[in-house]
């Protein structure tokens, strides 16, 4: 937080963080950062001639009560979604999953279905697209339909993917409707509302490549890292007009095969 207190070698400064500090001789400090409310925080910094030494510090909250919250559920996890209209947060437990306000208050049941205590506690992240919430480990997706207003609509939990390596980054796509998948060193786009429909939009060489999707300009950027090399490099690919264009052959290849529609 800002304005907390700085010491320099026990020397209390007059002027409160954020601060630059000039004119000191090269040597090592010990800096401490104080504030109401907050632990402490002591650090050594050596200062060399010519150069800006940055100290980056996060004091952690001084809590000395606490209030314990009544559930009348077992919590696995907590997830929080963020949309342009409000703030929510999920609740998946062991009767259900639901929806909780700011003050985790519970707001209403989205479902009365709900994962293993083993998938729960696999879960990595949530998302919200087009009034659905997806769930995702790094083996599986899932979807379930949220419930409109205060109405009550126990919607399944429906698996829409399984990963054949490892799943690492889950990004919404074209207008919502797809999911942007990495599976290992593919790049899936995946439909939310039909499990049947994914497909292939990239490759990735390395392992520890990663892909970032900017659903604003449908530029699919892929961070490639060479470790024999000592490389980095990052490629980017406008998927919009070429992702329509091979779905449109890919249904109607489907469309012409019986055996898969």
């Amino acid at each position: 937080p800002d304005a907390a207190h700085i010491y320099c070698n026990e020397e209390k400064l007059l002027d409160l963080t954020p601060h630059v500090m000039q004119s000191l001789l090269p040597r090592t400090y010990t800096i401490t950062f104080e504030k109401k409310g907050y632990f402490s925080y002591r650090t050594s910094v050596t200062v060399r001639p010519a150069t800006v030494s940055e100290i980056n510090v996060t004091l952690i909250p001084n809590i000395k009560n606490m209030e314990k919250v009544e559930f009348p559920f077992t919590v696995y996890r907590f997830f929080k979604l963020a949309s342009s209209v409000e703030e929510k947060h999920i609740a998946v437990t062991d009767t259900g999953i639901y929806e909780l306000k700011k003050a985790f208050k519970v707001e209403k049941c989205i479902t009365t279905h709900t994962f293993s205590t083993e998938a729960a506690r696999a879960l990595c992240d949530v998302l919200e697209i087009n009034n659905r919430v997806v769930f995702w480990s790094k083996k599986n997706l899932w979807t379930i339909v949220l419930p409109e207003g205060s109405k009550t609509f126990d919607s399944p939990l429906t698996p829409i993917y399984t990963a054949e390596d490892t799943i690492r980054h889950v990004f919404p796509g074209f207008n919502d409707q797809y999911l942007i998948v990495q599976d290992g060193k593919k790049v899936l786009a995946i439909d939310s509302k039909n499990a049947a429909a994914y497909f292939p939009l990239a490759d990735i060489k390395t392992r520890d490549g990663e892909i970032y999707f900017d659903a604003d300009s449908d530029i699919l950027y892929i961070h490639e890292k060479n470790i024999k090399k000592n490389e980095v490099t990052i490629f980017k690919k406008k998927l919009q007009n070429n992702f329509v264009k091979q779905l449109q052959a890919l249904t109607h290849e489907r469309n012409k095969n019986k055996k898969n529609p």
